[in-house]
C-alpha cells in the first residue's frame, strides 16, 4: 500500500486555504527531508533500495533481470565433454562448453542442476560467444526442482569443435 501525501492547489484569495497549502509544502518537505528521498527522478523512474539499510534509496528504471550489485550471476566450465553435467547455484550465468567435435545435424544433451530453479520457471538462453554464428540451435528441453536439460544442435552443415559459451538467466514462474 502507496501512501500518497501531496498538498492541495493554492488558493489566490489569501486566506485560509493559502496557509493550509504552506503547512502542507512544509509537511511534505519535512517528510522527504527525514525519511531521505532524493531529489530528482524522472518520468518512468522508481524509487529502489540500495541495500538493506531501511530509508536508503535511489532514483533508478525497472529492469528485467538481475543487477550486477545482486550478486546473481555466476560461471561454469563443462569438464569433459559436451554431454557433462553441471552445476551452478546462481539466478543468471555462463556456461562455458567442451570443446568436443559435434557432428552435422547432431544434438547433444545435458543437466544443469541449480538450486534456484524451480519446475515452472523458464529459463531464457541464448549462445554468447565462442560459435560460429548461425551453426548452432539450443533450447531448454525441461525444467524440474533443481535442475534443467539444455540441448545443442549443430546445423552448421559439418562437424564442428567449438567452445560454445551458453548465457542463461532463470525467469520466474508460478501457475497459481
Amino acid at each position: 500500500m502507496a501512501v500518497v501525501v501531496s498538498p492541495p492547489p493554492p488558493k489566490t484569495d489569501g486566506k485560509f486555504d493559502d496557509w493550509m497549502y504552506l503547512f502542507w509544502k512544509k509537511v511534505v518537505s519535512a517528510v522527504i527531508t527525514v525519511i531521505g528521498i532524493p531529489a530528482g527522478g524522472s518520468v518512468g523512474a522508481v524509487l529502489r533500495k540500495i541495500d538493506g539499510t531501511d530509508y536508503n534509496v535511489e532514483w533508478g528504471y525497472p529492469v528485467l533481470g538481475y543487477l550486477a550489485t545482486e550478486g546473481a550471476g555466476g560461471v561454469v566450465y563443462q569438464s569433459t565433454s559436451k554431454s557433462t553435467s553441471v552445476t551452478l547455484d546462481a539466478k543468471c550465468g555462463t556456461i562455458f562448453m567442451d570443446g568436443e567435435a559435434l557432428n552435422d545435424s547432431t544434438s547433444v544433451s545435458f543437466t544443469m542442476y541449480n538450486t534456484y530453479i524451480e519446475a515452472t520457471d523458464v529459463i531464457a538462453l541464448t549462445i554468447r560467444d565462442g560459435a560460429s554464428f548461425g551453426s548452432y540451435l539450443t533450447q531448454v528441453e525441461y525444467t524440474n526442482t533443481g535442475q534443467c536439460s539444455i540441448a545443442l544442435r549443430n546445423i552448421s552443415g559439418g562437424t564442428l569443435s567449438e567452445y560454445v559459451q551458453l548465457n542463461f538467466a532463470i525467469i520466474k514462474a508460478y501457475n497459481s
